[in-house]
């Protein structure tokens, strides 16, 4: 009994000292073979490749983990040095899953030279293909596995897409002139570097008049039609254009449309394609508005080298789009170019106040005319442009970006009382350069025409050569004003200026007063704070993501040191505009204040008037009325109040109290007291 259990025990023994020596057997005949750099990935619409270059002519089976005895995921080399091995989708435990912004897929293929055994030559590969939906993803990282397995990544290229209105149909020419009635074709497309990869939708599309109206929505979220009179359910003719016809419209009284969309991009699944949104309801539904933050000015594309792109006359519709991660706008802004400034430093323009001037007011919101009168308080300093230099008095205003002059030859009919001959002569000028551009500049219910153009302008101790600025041919509602200086946050000579360095710091300071005719009126301090007529800032609030404007996000507003709204309220500091355009609500609080009614915007000079509070950021920051009230010729006062419906502006009655000061390095302003 003991012997046979003896041979028993000894023949397991003999088995796995065979087994180790073939082991050693194996590991002793070194495979004189090896890869050549790192594989190359190719992440398709269906399937995942991989390419491999070996050093000598490949024989072993290249297979994914776990699936070696699987004769679909597991390939054996023909005898080339070069080859490749190919992985669907859904097959050998290759799954897509969804993460943020993307959906990946993964899974790891080992390289064997030798056609039965893992070997020290071996290599053992981890694949990550990542699909971005959204934003573009770029990883790397590494894993320890049996072998050193390598991560290889590719990401696929986003589609650029674009939204065009096209002239009768869909191959028909670009379009930004149009007269009601009249057919165009909106289209969105995308070009894309991987074809059947992207599924396009378009959605949330509104129209706006551009001037700080509410949005009119024409598409839902889901991107179906609210008002099919209007535009109708799109149609999608692939996978990444979409379109539908249409005939012009516009706003009462306004003379452009802006058209913000939305488009989302997806992943094409690979069964059963695009799955665009939910079926859409054809019948019409009651269009809706919101609330949205205020639309400064703007420069739109006239003529360009001798080619007319919007007419002198009739409607102009202008297609601004605002796409997801994608934004197109056909605004051209004017760029300023500094060079060789003479001095650095602070320089300091006196501001007067000319009240003999006449010039209409007629500040539209909506399709209202809040007040038109005879008079309206401006405040300008003196600029020479040109060489020879040629004087100018300009209004310097921070609700606008453009430098402008009125050429000579220009419309004088619609600046009754100035003298055309003090208008800007370019062929005076030895350092004049015509851009060949013609643009036109919107200001909201008022709208100027210009040239595009460059020159030497020459102001305080500043001489800067080649200034783009404008000359303009048309300026409407603009009585007495021969030039505009905008300062506003995308202002080319602030940033400019900015660039160049010419200032000891990136601010400058704005404060007026009421003062009799020709007297100093105030002060405008670029390059540092005013500190003869201002005291020192406490706090600088942050303005809005709204870079047209020096625009805030108050917390509240109310009348006498009582609350009346609530934020946040957009409202823009504007030494352009000469009202306070206030709430509904503060409007008829202060009204409740007030002895007597007024009267075509007139009360007496005496009249006792309350505060204005505004809270921002914390800060409370008191306006007294009485720098609301502007004499006028018959012994009354114009009360310079208007309510602003959808529009909160803090006009020339906030820079009478405050010293505003604008940082355009960080996009700040600071509300200080004058000394």
């Amino acid at each position: 009994m003991s012997y046979w259990s003896s041979v028993n025990f000894r023949l397991p023994s003999m088995s796995i000292l065979l087994a180790l020596l073939g082991a050693v057997i194996v590991d002793a005949i070194p495979i004189d073979n090896s890869l050549i750099g790192d594989p190359t990935i190719n992440c398709l619409s269906d399937s995942i490749t991989i390419d491999f270059k070996a050093a000598k002519p490949f024989g072993g089976r290249v297979f994914v983990k776990g699936y070696s005895k699987d004769t679909n995921c597991n390939i054996v080399g023909d005898g080339n040095d070069g080859f490749s091995f190919s992985i669907g989708f859904d097959t050998c435990g290759l799954r897509r899953t969804r993460e943020l912004n993307s959906i990946s897929l993964s899974t790891t293929v080992v390289v064997s030279f030798h056609p039965i055994f893992i070997t020290k030559v071996d290599r053992a590969y981890r694949v990550n293909c990542f699909y971005t939906e959204h934003k573009k993803t770029l990883q790397s990282q590494l894993d320890v596995a049996d072998l050193t397995t390598q991560y290889i990544t590719k990401q696929t290229v986003m589609p650029v897409c674009k939204y065009e209105i096209l002239q009768g149909g869909p191959t028909g020419s670009a379009v930004r002139y149009a007269r009601i009635g009249e057919p165009v074709y909106h289209k969105w497309s995308c070009d894309s570097e991987t074809p059947g990869i992207y599924c396009m939708t378009v959605h949330s599309c509104s129209v706006t008049d551009g001037q700080g109206g509410e949005p009119v929505y024409v598409l839902d979220k889901d991107g179906c039609e609210i008002d099919r009179f209007v535009l109708q359910n799109l149609e999608y003719p692939t996978d990444l254009t979409a379109g539908q016809s249409a005939h012009v419209f516009k706003f009462a009284d306004k003379p452009s449309l802006h058209f913000n969309c939305q488009i989302e991009l997806s992943i094409k699944d690979p069964k059963s394609g695009c799955k665009y949104l939910a079926p859409c309801n054809t019948a019409p539904k009651a269009y809706s508005a919101s609330n949205n933050d205020h639309v400064c000015h703007r420069s739109f594309l006239i003529h360009k080298n001798g080619i007319n792109i919007l007419k002198a006359s009739g409607l102009i519709t202008t297609s601004i789009l605002s796409m997801y991660l994608f934004t197109f706008i056909l605004a051209v802004l004017v760029l300023a170019t500094l060079a060789s400034p003479t001095n650095k430093g602070v320089h300091r323009i006196r501001l007067t106040k000319p009240i003999d001037h006449k010039r209409l007011y007629a500040k539209e919101v909506g399709d209202e005319t809040l007040y038109a009168g005879p008079f309206d308080m401006y405040y300008q300093g003196n600029i020479t442009i040109g060489t020879p230099p040629q004087t100018f008095l300009t209004d310097f205003d921070t609700g606008s970006g453009l430098l402008w002059v009125r050429g000579v030859g220009s419309n004088s009919s619609d600046c009754p009382g100035c003298d055309p001959s003090k208008f800007f002569d370019p062929k005076l000028s030895t350092t004049y350069t015509d851009l060949d551009e013609k643009l036109f500049y919107d200001y909201g219910g008022k709208d100027v025409v210009y040239e595009k153009s460059k020159d030497t302008v020459h102001f305080s101790d500043i001489n800067l050569p080649n200034v783009t600025l404008g000359l303009v041919t048309e300026a409407q509602n603009f009585e007495g004003i021969v030039s505009l200086f905008g300062i506003s946050p995308e202002s080319d000579f602030l940033n400019a200026a900015k660039k160049a360095g010419i200032f000891d710091a990136n601010v400058f300071s704005y404060h007026v007063s009421y003062v009799d005719k020709d007297q100093k009126a105030g002060d405008l301090v670029l390059g540092g704070l005013d500190t003869e007529h201002c005291e020192q800032p406490q706090r600088f609030h942050t303005i809005t993501k709204v870079k047209s404007c020096w625009q805030n996000n108050f917390d509240s507003m109310g009348v006498n040191g009582k609350v009346v709204t609530t934020g946040p309220i957009a409202a823009i500091t504007d030494s352009g505009t000469s009202f306070l355009l206030l709430p509904s609500k503060v409007i008829a609080a202060i009204n409740k204040t007030l002895p007597n009614p007024v009267k075509n915007g007139n009360i007496p000079c005496s009249t006792k008037l309350p505060t204005l509070d505004v809270t921002l950021d914390g800060v409370t920051y008191s306006l007294n009325l009485k720098n609301a009230l502007a004499p006028m010729p018959d012994g009354t006062c114009l009360l310079e109040i208007a309510d602003g419906k959808s529009q909160v502006i803090l006009g020339d009655p906030w820079f009478r109290q405050f010293c505003v000061i604008h940082n355009f390095d960080d996009y700040s302003v600071a509300f200080t007291n004058p000394k």
